[in-house]
């Protein structure tokens, strides 16, 4: 008599290896299913970033807001937290900061998205080292002072997103825009003024015409523009909507 364990046994080693070679043709119907990957450990991992890429992000290849012109700008800015010249100067001295990309180009196409709270924003200088990734889209990066969790963020960040060219980044950010139009936003993850070998430098303020925060008046927005205009020593750059 047969051993029934044993002729289990050999029959379930046969209908694997017939459903591996099935599986192997080229010509088979089944669609297969990806293996699970193990999670990333960022606090190790490498960024993955083209750094070829980088040399674009050159802050000499951006806008002087001392020389503005309406119809031919780029600029990376931020909606710092704080109205006053003390608490901006601070708060671009985080270790992680969240900021946009905002452009117009000569043949008429422009991103200038969509900031709650103000009708303005600084306008920021940043070494192309200090970029860490950016997205076409509002990736819900929270801003963040020194803390034991901020270096292994920034790895999360360059590995999950990597980062376009400015040009691409724009384009991408317009026909994301074109399709979801309440949501204009484009994120660049960058370090801010701690343990950096250049820190990013507040070069301008950007104010947007038409836009208020819901709090103030078109005078308090003047004023306040104009006063902060003043005490960081840098120019203010009108921009339309």
């Amino acid at each position: 008599m047969p051993d029934p364990a044993r002729t289990f046994r050999f029959t379930a080693v046969m209908f694997l290896a017939s459903a591996a070679t099935s599986w192997a043709q080229p010509d088979c119907n089944h669609e297969l299913v990806a293996m699970a990957i193990a999670p990333v450990d960022f606090s190790t991992n490498s960024a993955v970033i083209n750094e070829s890429l980088r040399p674009k992000w050159n802050p000499d290849l951006f806008s002087d807001p001392h020389h503005h012109n309406p119809n031919d700008y780029k600029y990376i800015i931020r909606v710092p937290d704080g109205n006053s010249a003390e608490t901006i100067r601070a708060d671009v001295k985080k270790k992680i900061l969240s900021t946009s990309l905002i452009a117009k180009y000569p043949s008429g196409e422009k991103f200038t998205g969509s900031f709650a709270g103000k009708g303005w924003a600084i306008i920021l200088r940043v070494p192309e080292a200090n970029m860490v990734a950016n997205l076409f889209k509002d990736s819900g990066v929270m801003s963040t002072t020194n803390s034991s969790r901020s270096e292994t963020v920034l790895k999360d960040y360059e590995s999950r997103f990597g980062f376009y060219t400015p040009d691409a980044l724009i384009r991408r950010s317009i026909e994301w825009s074109r399709k979801y139009p309440k949501k204009p936003y484009n994120e660049l993850f960058i370090r801010g003024g701690e343990g950096v070998a250049q820190p990013v430098a507040i070069i301008g303020l950007v104010r947007f015409i038409g836009r208020l925060g819901s709090w103030e008046t078109a005078e308090e927005n003047d004023v306040l523009v104009h006063k902060l205009s003043q005490e960081l020593g840098v120019p203010v750059v009108d921009i339309e909507q």
